[in-house]
C-alpha cells in the first residue's frame, strides 16, 4: 500500500481559468500523498510564485512543478517575458543561440519556482496537416531538430540548479487536440501489417530525436556520459 501511495501524479493548476477554485483544490490535492507535483498554466508572477511556496507548505515536503515554456516563462505567466517559437531559431539560429535560449527560459521558469520545464519540443515537422506542432518545432528535418534540441538541453544539464528539462512528443496527428485529438500518434495505414506505406518512414524519422535522448540519458544513468 504504501508504494501505491508513492507521489505519481502532477495535477494541472489551471490559473487561467478558474484561478479560486484551482488553487482551492491544489491546495487540498498538495496534502495527498500520490501528488508529486503540479502543472502550471496562466497566472501573474507573484501569483504563481506565491502559490508554488503554499502548495509546499500545504504539502510539507519538496514538490515539483512542470510548465509548459519553450517559447520563454511569458508563455505562461504573465509578466514574464516571451521569445519567439523554437522554429524561427531552428532556422536561423547557431547552437549558441540555441543554448541562449534555454538560458532565458530556464531563469524565467526559476522565478515563477518552476523546475521541470517542458521543453524542448522534438518533434519534427513533417505533416504539413498538423495543427498542433508548427513552428513548435525546430524544423522538418530531423537530424537538425535532434542537434538543436541537444544545444537547448545542454545547459539545463550543466547546472543542477537550474529547471529539468522535459522533453515533449506533440505527436503526428492531422486534428487540433485543443480540444479533440484522442491519438495524437498512429501508425499510417498498412504499416503494423508489414507494407508500410507513404508516411512510414517520414513517422518513424520522426522519432530519432527522441532515440537520440534516450540513448543519452541511458548512458549519462549508467554513468558512461
Amino acid at each position: 500500500m504504501k508504494q501505491l501511495a508513492a507521489p505519481l501524479l502532477m495535477p494541472g493548476v489551471r490559473l487561467d481559468r478558474d484561478a479560486g477554485g484551482e488553487t482551492k483544490r491544489a491546495l487540498e490535492r498538495a496534502r495527498q500523498p500520490w501528488v508529486m507535483g503540479f502543472c502550471l498554466f496562466g497566472g501573474e508572477l507573484e501569483q504563481v510564485a506565491s502559490l508554488v511556496r503554499d502548495l509546499e507548505d500545504a504539502a510539507g515536503r519538496e514538490l515539483r512543478f512542470a510548465s509548459d515554456m519553450e517559447r520563454g516563462g511569458g508563455q505562461q505567466v504573465r509578466g514574464l517575458a516571451t521569445h519567439p517559437p523554437l522554429g524561427v531559431f531552428g532556422a536561423v539560429a547557431d547552437a549558441a543561440e540555441v543554448e541562449a535560449i534555454a538560458r532565458a527560459a530556464a531563469s524565467q521558469a526559476r522565478r515563477a519556482g518552476v523546475d521541470v520545464l517542458f521543453a524542448p519540443v522534438l518533434d519534427v515537422r513533417s505533416e504539413p496537416r498538423n495543427p498542433i506542432v508548427g513552428a513548435r518545432s525546430f524544423g522538418s528535418d530531423a537530424q537538425r531538430v535532434q542537434i538543436d534540441g541537444r544545444s537547448y538541453a545542454v545547459y539545463l544539464d550543466r547546472d543542477t540548479a537550474r529547471p529539468r528539462v522535459q522533453v515533449i512528443r506533440l505527436g503526428y496527428a492531422r486534428r487540433a487536440d485543443h480540444p479533440g485529438v484522442r491519438r495524437a500518434w498512429r501508425w499510417p495505414d498498412g504499416a503494423r501489417r508489414g507494407r508500410p506505406r507513404q508516411g512510414h518512414d517520414r513517422a518513424l524519422d520522426g522519432l530519432a530525436p527522441f532515440a537520440s535522448f534516450a540513448r543519452r540519458a541511458l548512458a549519462a544513468e549508467l554513468g558512461d556520459g
